[in-house]
């Protein structure tokens, strides 16, 4: 019976006092609209869930006009009904039967007679009882003491019940007897296991007590406002400790629909929801962009050149946590194809990562690999080959996630295409870069030639005009990195890169599994059982690590206590700056003659990771330390605090964001090295305090989980797709 309606959304509905006022008429302008959209999406199952009978549930459909339900679930959820062609109204024998089971032939009657025999409760009329609810009208003043006394008398009768409580007209309270484990709740989640459907693609309205279970569920929730305040403050508070806010929306009248009182709240949640929205399907369709063309599912060229940095593990591992979400129905990492013998591992169409989630390499520009700053004259080439996709193979993206420029400018034109929501993540600008490298007047058009900064910045104004939103790591990172441009700060949303908790994490192999890395951090020290101060950072004037060197070697207190550990290398291409930052360390370290306790170590082995070294450093009680005189985000520092490592870092930046001072971290001003030595001081010396930050820190890093800002995405994703139709519905109400 069920399975015969091919639907994809189902949209259930309380009855009084949510579909219709208690006293009065239902608005039938937005009856109305809510019929013509039930018309044109086929797609939207209807179901009225009640407490009301069959008899007098049709009654009141058609008193009220109300639009024809695929499915009724009367009686408190105890019985449930679909619509069959030729046949009228059948009722569901499985739920029949399942209910019987629980409640024998005079089951009902005995409930009644005992409930009815307690002081204060009053039988509700014939047409108010079923052969699985008795209902009683109950004294307000007298409510407690009536519960517990009916309590008693049903637990000495031995039958299964559940009690539910709601308030009727002018306000006069009513208690439902069912049999134990029946409620809407059960009967809609029922519903939707016979029907296929996800939490994500059910939404239930609602109004009283008895709706109150499924008002605070995971499934998408609506409140009318004109529900009993009480009510509202009560689902809100329990929401809260469910975590499930996300999925509840309170109904205020946003299109001037009798403020949002009973159908135009149902109406007016819908669309918040996303019911007739054609984005928000079974599970999102989400393409990621990344063009360059040097991605493949273990990033095995991590490091190679520019184009194989933070970016490439980004787009990987945020694909890999999207996928494994259920209301993900679909994931593409879109990438350029190439065809390259020194490139062998790019040249596969499809590269399949699990069953939700490939890498789809698109033909575009030379077959060869060229750098991602030559890629600008083949965008409009990439963005037709995407296109050609969609239409042939992989249907409409709700979603088109775009990083860097040269993706951003394509996903811009695609969502112009598609309608699909467009989110941007930029990773670094062309105006930042441009004076990063000191670019003026004269030397414009020489950098312009290689950086095609011409190009590229006007591309990245074109892209932050077009995004539904920008993801930033930061919010300094907003003030840093998008000065210069003009942009909308309502389209910023700060979604930090996530941490891989099974790379970085407390407790792992013993350290006689990674012992070259150990024997790596100690070479050459004259004691390596001291504590380590540990940085990890690239050879940047901005790092500030020469600082820190010296910070250490001018401090007997923290050379007697530990020794410091700085990963970092000096590349054979390395530039004259970092050659710079690497030959002062050294000179720092030779005149103070703290060869003993210094060690500069080159990195280790990518399939190891930076893991080891930060359980190592924290092994030795040691502390992590980045001193930098401005920090865009600091993944480094979430990374030795997944590990149970404390950390000091600079208050300039992104830690200041992610550190609570002196409960996870400790913030120092870079430039003081006063400051800095006291605060690598206090964290060594005071056992307590290192206790303090490490198990905090643990903590912490859990919020910085790929699974959790993979969430926070799709949570994200949702918000712009759901105000997307609002803004398409705002088109079919007009102004009220």
């Amino acid at each position: 019976m069920y399975g015969s309606v091919a639907c994809r959304k189902l949209l259930c509905s309380d009855l009084d006092g949510t579909m219709f006022p208690l006293y009065g008429s239902a608005d039938q302008s937005c009856m109305e609209k809510l019929k013509s959209l039930l018309a044109k999406n086929p797609n939207v199952i209807l179901c009225y869930v009640t407490g009301r009978s069959l008899e007098l549930a049709l009654e009141a459909i058609h008193k009220h006009r109300l639009p024809e339900p695929d499915y009724l679930i009367t009686d408190v959820g105890t019985n449930i009904y679909s619509r069959v062609k030729h046949r009228g109204w059948v009722r569901d024998h499985r739920w029949y039967s399942f209910l019987k089971s629980i409640w024998h032939a005079d089951a009902a009657d005995k409930i009644a007679e005992h409930a009815g025999a307690v002081i204060g409760a009053t039988a509700q009329p014939k047409s108010g009882q079923s052969e699985f609810k008795r209902s009683f009208y109950v004294t307000a003043k007298k409510k407690s003491k009536v519960m517990r006394d009916m309590h008693a008398k049903l637990n000495a009768l031995g039958v299964p019940y559940t009690l539910e409580l709601s308030l009727g007209k002018s306000k006069r309270l009513m208690v439902d007897i069912l049999p134990s484990g029946a409620s809407k709740k059960r009967a809609v989640k029922e519903l939707m296991k016979r029907l296929d459907i996800s939490a994500h693609d059910a939404t239930f309205a609602g109004d009283s007590g008895n709706d109150f279970d499924l008002l605070v569920s995971r499934i998408n929730s609506i409140v009318v406002n004109n529900a009993d305040p009480e009510l509202k403050r009560k689902i809100l508070k329990k929401a809260g400790k469910r975590a499930t806010l996300p999925t509840l929306y309170l109904s205020t009248g946003r299109y001037g629909c009798h403020s949002g009182d009973d159908v135009c709240g149902v109406l007016e949640g819908a669309m918040y929801h996303g019911v007739f929205s054609k984005n928000n399907k079974s599970g999102l369709y989400v393409q990621i962009h990344s063009m360059h063309g040097l991605i493949n599912r273990n990033y095995s060229d991590i490091g190679r050149d520019e184009d194989t940095g933070g970016q490439v593990i980004y787009v990987v591992e945020l694909a890999k946590a999207l996928s494994k979400l259920p209301g993900i129905r679909k994931i593409d990492l879109i990438t350029r194809r190439i065809e390259d013998g020194a490139y062998p591992s790019y040249n596969k169409r499809f590269e399949y990562i699990n069953r939700k989630l490939k890498i789809v390499r698109i033909d575009c520009g030379p077959k060869g690999y060229i750098k991602k700053t030559k890629l600008w004259p083949y965008i409009n080439e990439y963005a037709r080959n995407v296109a050609r996709y969609n239409a042939e193979e992989a249907g409409t993206p709700d979603v088109i996630h775009a990083n860097y420029a040269d993706a951003g400018l394509a996903g811009a034109i695609l969502a112009d295409k598609t309608g699909a929501v467009f989110v941007f993540t930029g990773h670094s600008l062309g105006i930042p870069k441009m004076q990063k490298l000191g670019v003026n007047d004269s030397n414009y058009d020489e950098f312009d030639r290689v950086f095609n900064f011409s190009k590229r910045i006007l591309a990245e104004q074109t892209i932050i005009d077009k995004a539904d939103a920008i993801i930033v790591s930061t919010r300094n990172e907003v003030e840093n990195q998008y000065t210069g441009y003009r942009a909308d700060r309502r389209k910023f949303r700060v979604i930090s890169p996530g941490l891989d908790t099974s790379l970085f994490r407390p407790t792992a192999t013993p350290v006689s599994q990674h012992k070259e890395v150990l024997d790596a951090m100690t070479k050459g020290l004259a004691n390596k059982n001291k504590p380590m101060i540990f940085a990890a950072s690239r050879l940047e004037r901005r790092k500030n690590l020469p600082k820190l060197v010296e910070v250490f070697c001018r401090s007997r207190k923290l050379r007697k206590i530990s020794n410091l550990v700085i990963l970092t290398r000096l590349r054979k291409k390395a530039d004259t700056g970092e050659k710079a930052v690497y030959h002062s360390m050294e000179k720092i370290v030779r005149d103070s003659k703290c060869d003993g306790s210094v060690v500069f170590v080159s990195f280790i082995d990518p399939k190891i990771g930076l893991g080891p070294l930060y359980r190592n450093a924290a092994r030795s009680r040691g502390v992590f330390i980045n001193p930098a005189l401005i920090e865009p985000f600091g993944l480094t520092v979430l990374e030795a605090s997944a590990c149970g490592l404390p950390v000091v870092a600079t208050k300039y930046g992104g830690p200041s964001e992610t550190i609570t001072n002196n409960t996870n971290g400790i913030l120092v001003d870079p430039k003081d090295g006063k400051q800095i030595e006291m605060a690598l001081q206090r964290v060594l010396t005071d056992r307590r305090l290192w206790k303090k930050l490490s198990n905090n820190g643990i903590k912490n890093a859990t919020f910085f989980s790929w699974d959790a800002i993979a969430r926070k995405e799709e949570s994200l994703f949702r918000k712009l797709i759901n105000e997307k139709a609002e803004r398409n519905m705002s088109l079919l109400f007009g102004k009220r």
